[in-house]
C-alpha cells in the first residue's frame, strides 16, 4: 500500500455518526483520486473514524493540508497520516518544489524525474493528469531536498526541449502552514463546486490580490497558466493586485480554488471572482455596503463573494476594471525590444471586404460594397476607426494610436504580432521567409520571447516548422490574437482618452476649416 516508501493513507477522525464512506470519498476525491475508504464505527461513546487511501502521496499530502480542521456535518474533523507498521510519515512540505510547464502530452512522471535527476536528489515528481480523461494537463512538479538543486534545475531546464516542446520552469506556489488557534482561517481550502457556481458561467475573470511586491505580468502568467488558456492579464503593482481572464469559466474556477491562499513572492494571496458583466452594476445599488466594514468599495456582489472576503482587503470598485489605465494614473512606459516595434500596418489587410459590424460609437458604417450607408462622404479618422478593428488597422494613424493605447495596457505585443504576420505574408523567397519566420517566433512565440503573446497551448508552433515556412504558417495564431483584440482591447480603445482626445482634435480642426471656408465665401460675396 506504501510500496515506494511514501505514505498515501490518511487517518480521518472526530467524525459525525452520520458520515458515510461514500461521503468521505466524495469529499476527498475532489483533491485527488482515492483508492479506498474504510470506516471504523465502534459501539461505544467514541466517535467514528476512517482511513482514506490515495493512489499518490502528493494527493494525500494535499488532502491533509486542505481537510484537517474542516467541518463535515457540523464537526471539525482531524486528519493526519495513518500510522501502520509498513508506513512511516514522510513530510515533503518543507522541500523545494519546481513547477514544470508546457509538457508534451506523451511526457510521463518518469520522464520528468529522469530529466531533472542530474540536478540533485528528488523527493517527489509527478505529471498532473485530468481526472476525467486520464490525460496529462501539460504541467507537473518536481520536488528537491536541497534548495540549490531546485534553483539550478529552474535556471538550466527552462527552455530546454523535453519530448516535442520547450518546457517552462519556475518555483511552484504552495499552501502556507495552517494557522493554529485562530478564530478564523481566511485561507481555508475552497471547493470547486462552490466556486464554479458563485458566478455567472460567462464570467472568466479572476481577481488575485495581496502581492505587495514583485507583482509582474510574467509572474501572474507563470502562476495561472497551468489552469487553462489565459486571454488577458492586467497587473497593478502599486496596489498589489491583478486580474487574469481565462478562456473558460471552469478554468477560472480551478485557478481560484488552487491559487487562493498560496504563497507568491512571500505573500499569501487572495483570489475571488472578478468582473462579470455591466448588468451586475444594477445589483450594487441594492446592497447595504455598511455590512461589509472596510469594504466601502466592492468588486462584485458581496452576497456572492462573502465567503472569500477578508477584512482589510481593499478591492477596487467595480468600474475600475473597465476603465482606461491612463484614467487611473497608471501609465508606465515600456521600452521597445524587438524589430516589430517599427512601422507595420501601412498597408491594409489583403483579401478583406468592407466591414459590417454593429455601430459601437454612433458613426456611419460602410455597406458590403464599401459605400457609405448614410452619406456620400468617405469615412476617415476616428469615424473610420470606430466602424471595426479591421478598419482601424487599415489606417496607419489608427494603428499608431491603437499601439499607444495597448502600450499603456502592457499588451502592445498583440498588435505588433498581428502586423508582423501581415508583413510576413508578403515575403518572397524561401531564405527570406525562414529568416522572418524565425524572427517572429523568437520575438513573440518562444518560451523566451521578449514580447511573448498569449496563444492557446495546442496551437503553439514547433520550432522545427521554421525550416519549411509558408505564407499562412502563422494564420491560426494570428486569428487568435486578432479575436482577442477585437472582443476585448478594441472596445476599450473606443472609450479611451487616446481615442476621444483624437476625435475631439479632429472635430476642432474640422470646425476651424469650416469657419475659414465660410469666412472666405463671405469675403468673396462682400467683395463682389
Amino acid at each position: 500500500m506504501e510500496d515506494d516508501g511514501q505514505p498515501r493513507t490518511l487517518y480521518v477522525g472526530n467524525l459525525s455518526r452520520d458520515v458515510t464512506e461514500v461521503l468521505i470519498l466524495q469529499l476527498f476525491s475532489q483533491i485527488g483520486p482515492c483508492k479506498s475508504c474504510k470506516m471504523i464505527t465502534e459501539h461505544t461513546s467514541n466517535d467514528p473514524y476512517c482511513f482514506v487511501e490515495f493512489y499518490e502521496h502528493r494527493d494525500a499530502a494535499a488532502a491533509l493540508a486542505a481537510m484537517n480542521g474542516r467541518k463535515i456535518l457540523g464537526k471539525e474533523v482531524k486528519v493526519n497520516w495513518a500510522t501502520t507498521p509498513s508506513s512511516q510519515k514522510k513530510d515533503t512540505s518543507n522541500h523545494f518544489h519546481v513547477f514544470v510547464g508546457d509538457l508534451s502530452p506523451e511526457i510521463t512522471t518518469e520522464d520528468i524525474k529522469s530529466a531533472f535527476a542530474p540536478f540533485g536528489k528528488i523527493s517527489d515528481a509527478r505529471v498532473v493528469k485530468d481526472m476525467a480523461t486520464g490525460k496529462s494537463k501539460g504541467y507537473g512538479f518536481v520536488s528537491f531536498y536541497n534548495k540549490l538543486d531546485a534553483e539550478n534545475a529552474i535556471v538550466h531546464m527552462g527552455g530546454q526541449w523535453l519530448g516535442g516542446r520547450q518546457i517552462r520552469t519556475n518555483w511552484a506556489t504552495r499552501k502556507p502552514p495552517a494557522p493554529k488557534n485562530t478564530q478564523e482561517n481566511n485561507t481555508k481550502q475552497l471547493r470547486f463546486e462552490d466556486v464554479v457556481n458563485q458566478s455567472s458561467p460567462k464570467n472568466c475573470t479572476v481577481y488575485c490580490g495581496g502581492i505587495a511586491s514583485g507583482l509582474t505580468d510574467q509572474l501572474m502568467r507563470q502562476t495561472f497558466s497551468p489552469f487553462g488558456q489565459i486571454m488577458e492579464i492586467r497587473v497593478f503593482p502599486e496596489k498589489g493586485y491583478s486580474f487574469v481572464r481565462f478562456s473558460t469559466h471552469e478554468s477560472a474556477a480551478h485557478a481560484i480554488v488552487s491559487v487562493n491562499g498560496t504563497t507568491i513572492e512571500g505573500h499569501v494571496v487572495k483570489c475571488y471572482w472578478g468582473k462579470e458583466s455591466p448588468d451586475m452594476t444594477k445589483n450594487f445599488q441594492q446592497v447595504d455596503y455598511s455590512q461589509w466594514g472596510q469594504w466601502s468599495q466592492v468588486y462584485g456582489n458581496p452576497q456572492q463573494y462573502g465567503q472569500y472576503m477578508a477584512n482589510g482587503w481593499q478591492v477596487p470598485s467595480y468600474g475600475m476594471y473597465g476603465q482606461a489605465w491612463n484614467q487611473q494614473g497608471f501609465g508606465v512606459d515600456q521600452s521597445p525590444s524587438a524589430a516589430w516595434m517599427g512601422g507595420f500596418g501601412a498597408q491594409p489587410p489583403q483579401g478583406q471586404g468592407a466591414p459590417v459590424i454593429p455601430n459601437q460609437a454612433g458613426y456611419e458604417i460602410n455597406d458590403s460594397e464599401g459605400h457609405p450607408s448614410s452619406s456620400h462622404q468617405t469615412l476617415k479618422g476616428t469615424s473610420k476607426w470606430a466602424t471595426s478593428l479591421e478598419s482601424l488597422l487599415e489606417d496607419p494613424e489608427g494603428v499608431k494610436r491603437f499601439r499607444e493605447f495597448l502600450k499603456k495596457e502592457f499588451s502592445e505585443e498583440n498588435v505588433l504580432f498581428w502586423l508582423a504576420c501581415e508583413e510576413f505574408k508578403k515575403t518572397q523567397g524561401k531564405k527570406q521567409m525562414q529568416e522572418k519566420a524565425k524572427e517572429i517566433y523568437m520575438t513573440f512565440l518562444s518560451s523566451k520571447a521578449s514580447s511573448q503573446v498569449n496563444v492557446e497551448g495546442q496551437s503553439r508552433l514547433n520550432e522545427t516548422i521554421l525550416e519549411t515556412p509558408h505564407p499562412l504558417m502563422f494564420q491560426k495564431l494570428q486569428d487568435q490574437i486578432f479575436n482577442l483584440m477585437k472582443y476585448d482591447s478594441y472596445s476599450r480603445f473606443l472609450k479611451s482618452d487616446i481615442f476621444l482626445n483624437h476625435k475631439k482634435s479632429e472635430e476642432q480642426e474640422e470646425n476651424s476649416t469650416e469657419a475659414q471656408t465660410a469666412a472666405k465665401r463671405a469675403s468673396r460675396i462682400y467683395n463682389t
